[in-house]
């Protein structure tokens, strides 16, 4: 269940663009829900047992909610979405840090389409009866369906959990989120500043101002939550989304206007020469990749390709008119940056390997921990015939492991210990059982030594979290003043790296491993 409602949240929210038709535009609303589709970020926060994907399209819904309140032609369509949008909002504070990023974008929401003002009428009047919607949905929402009242404290460590992520110590280089933004999000890099750019210029004369304003002001709090210290992933959406909004109404722009004048034969030539020269460009790039001697001819290659292509681009312009150019040019470089985001999308959710970080997740678990699970079950079932019957005893440092205890968790006989020494077993009367029946241990590996487990005891190492994150990438050499500068030895150590793990993912340096150690009475 932890992982299906996150899921579930997810798939929602790419269908949410249906109701943003009569708000976007029909195609700007398409567009939008495949951008959300092949999102990277919204298909990483799907299969994370958390609250982030519910939060992402609570907010969202809220949104929806309002927009349609707002312009509701009958009454029930009034009531109905001011009900949903009082749902949606009591659920939304309840559904995890994220939430607190979410909420002021309903805020600035609210205030740009409910506000009257203009040629708008005065809104709807809020009834009484929606306040108490919002109240059991926060009280459901906020107690587990009334069965934790004690949970009512989420909200206020959610809220502290928020603060962290944006203020608190991080690993991540001040420019990690830009970067995450180009190796993930490549189609937004391009068409979202376009579309914006596009959006601010017809905010008046299409009566596009209010959705200028709410995506500057939405772009505006992203990029305010990328620039503090905490530089978390949490926070990688908030400016996500309202480039996916202006990348959709640059693509309403385009699908509303013409192609007089475009024959197959010209669409075909023009096509072939593109992918040739796209192709050649990424031969190019790996070739680039994997050369281990630094040379001026691949970029030279590489000018020539770029040359190429604008070239052609260009003389196309003049023979068929610029509006058409750019018209085809957004389509293919549209389904070129497509398939680059859905690479990325592939590369950040479905690739593993210990060389092969991601980089978005400062700590990950390792697929170990699942062969630690299927072990502690085997010697559960052979020892007491059932597979989550075993004693098991959990070492800790400081604080329970957390991913201990998850992973654990069907363990109806799970206890959570500082340390264990002849005391253990003298205390629970073990020796009396026999080996066989002694607890399972689980303990950090470097906790092995100090073990003082009985003879009978032997161990096996498993990998629990793998730490790596972009700072942990080389840095740029630091040459003495006395020293010639050798580009060799630059592109060796910084470029070569750096460019293998933006383009594969992949590192030379494998990252920092935890292990926990499984300790068994023979």
């Amino acid at each position: 269940l932890a992982r299906i409602v996150p899921a579930l949240a997810s798939t929602v929210t790419v269908l949410l663009p249906w109701f943003w038709r009569a708000w976007l535009g029909r195609w700007a609303a398409l567009a939008v829900a495949l951008l959300f589709a092949v999102d990277p970020w919204l298909t990483a926060w799907g299969r994370r047992a958390d609250g982030s994907a519910l939060a992402l399209l609570l907010g969202l819904l809220a949104i929806t909610a309002i927009w349609h309140w707002r312009h509701a032609a009958t009454d029930g369509g009034v009531r109905r979405w001011e009900r949903t949008g009082a749902v949606a909002l009591g659920l939304l504070l309840t559904s995890g840090p994220l939430a607190w990023g979410m909420l002021p974008l309903v805020l600035i929401f609210a205030a740009i389409y409910v506000w009257p003002g203009g040629d708008r009428a005065q809104p709807p009047r809020v009834q009484v009866a929606s306040f108490v919607w919002f109240g059991i949905a926060l009280a459901v929402g906020a107690t587990g369906l009334v069965l934790r009242p004690e949970a009512v404290g989420a909200l206020s460590t959610s809220l502290s959990a928020w603060f962290v992520a944006l203020t608190g110590a991080s690993a991540n280089p001040a420019a990690w989120p830009f970067v995450r933004l180009v190796i993930d999000q490549p189609l937004l890099v391009v068409f979202g500043p376009i579309g914006l750019a596009l959006l601010t210029l017809d905010a008046r004369r299409r009566d596009q101002s209010s959705l200028a304003l709410l995506a500057w002001l939405w772009l505006a709090w992203g990029l305010l939550t990328w620039l503090l210290p905490g530089r978390q992933p949490l926070v990688l959406p908030l400016v996500g989304l309202p480039l996916a909004l202006s990348a959709g109404y640059l693509a309403e722009r385009v699908a509303a206007g013409r192609a007089d004048g475009l024959t197959a034969l010209e669409l075909l030539a023009l096509l072939t020469v593109q992918i040739v020269l796209a192709v050649a460009g990424a031969i190019w790039l790996v070739a680039l990749v994997d050369s281990q001697i630094v040379s001026g001819q691949p970029w030279f290659t590489g000018l020539i390709i770029v040359a190429l292509s604008l070239v052609v681009w260009v003389i196309y312009g003049f023979w068929a008119g610029w509006g058409l150019m750019a018209r085809l040019a957004f389509y293919f470089y549209g389904a070129l940056l497509l398939a680059l985001t859905v690479r990325s999308t592939w590369q950040l959710n479905q690739a593993y390997g210990l060389m092969q970080p991601d980089g978005l997740w400062p700590a990950s678990t390792s697929p170990d921990m699942r062969l630690l699970v299927e072990d502690v079950e085997r010697l559960s079932s052979a020892r007491r015939g059932d597979p989550n019957q075993a004693e098991l005893l959990a070492v800790y440092d400081v604080a329970p492991d957390p991913v201990v205890g998850w992973y654990l968790r069907d363990m109806r006989n799970l206890e959570h210990v500082r340390g264990v020494d002849a005391s253990t077993f003298q205390a629970q009367d073990f020796a009396a059982l026999g080996a066989p029946n002694w607890p399972l241990i689980v303990a950090p590996a470097t906790r092995n030594d100090s073990l003082a487990l009985p003879d009978p005891y032997i161990g096996s190492d498993y990998d629990e979290v793998v730490v790596w994150n972009t700072a942990m990438l080389p840095q740029p050499p630091v040459d003495d003043a006395s020293d010639v500068q050798d580009p060799q030895r630059t592109w060796s150590t910084y470029q070569r790296p750096l460019l293998r793990w933006l383009m594969y993912r992949k590192v030379e340096q494998p990252p920092t491993i935890q292990s926990v150690t499984l300790w068994a009475a023979r």
